[in-house]
């Protein structure tokens, strides 16, 4: 899952391989799910579309995931926060 650079949009890549890309807007009914076996997050967006993801992460921002997650303004022109993913 990666933010776009208008903050309103993030794309979605699936383990077989096909991408989408979804507003913010939609997502609806996240949750966190721990138990001994795993970490994941699952969440809603559209009619019966139903999205999770786990595992590794290049970079991981809990504050940025839970304001996508609940619809809120994301501010990407702030370069105090910026990252060099490479």
């Amino acid at each position: 899952m990666y933010l776009m650079p208008n903050g309103k949009q993030c794309i979605v890549e699936t383990r077989d391989g096909i991408s989408k890309t979804i507003n913010n807007s939609y997502f609806y009914n996240p949750k966190k799910l721990e138990n001994k076996y795993e970490k994941r997050y699952e969440f809603w967006h559209g009619a019966n579309n139903y999205l999770y993801f786990r595992g590794n992460y290049h970079i991981y921002d809990q504050f940025v995931l839970d304001a996508v997650l609940e619809t809120k303004f994301i501010d990407v022109n702030n370069v105090a926060y910026d990252y060099d993913v490479t």
